[in-house]
């Protein structure tokens, strides 16, 4: 399984994600207001190496969103809301420890957001909502 089809697959468990929208696009945003996408950011991917060959690696990426936009405040905040809930999410995740299994040879050790979420583009009734994420696994020799 590769790197974003894991994240992708945890992702899609994420209670805050809207019920009836709960695809993830891959470096595709739809145009409908709700919609998800994970994108890859570049990063150095060996975040630490270990002298039997092992290492620390890390994965960047953007998970974003469409969403209705407007002047109603209620919903505006709504948007923005599920960000705050998201990054909450994904700590407890990682404080848990309890991160879904990977391959044989790679050992999730971390997945947090790494900014807040922020609008990033705006249309006359929707607009694009981005947080910046990373994610750790150990690779064993």
């Amino acid at each position: 399984m590769t790197i974003i089809k894991y994240i992708r697959d945890f992702i899609k468990t994420c209670p805050y994600l809207d019920e009836y929208h709960r695809g993830i696009g891959v470096d595709y945003l739809k145009e409908d207001a709700t919609a998800y996408m994970i994108e890859s950011v570049p990063v150095d991917p060996i975040f630490k190496k270990y002298t039997d060959g092992g290492s620390v690696r890390q994965f960047a990426f953007n998970f974003c969103s469409r969403e209705p936009y407007g002047s109603d405040v209620l919903e505006n905040l709504d948007n923005i809301g599920f960000f705050e809930h998201f990054s909450e999410w994904l700590e407890i995740w990682t404080d848990s420890g309890d991160l879904p299994t990977m391959n044989e040879n790679q050992i999730p050790v971390s997945i947090q957001a790494t900014t807040p979420g922020y609008m990033f583009n705006n249309e006359l009734d929707k607009a694009q909502y981005i947080i910046q994420c990373n994610f750790k696994y150990k690779q064993e020799a």
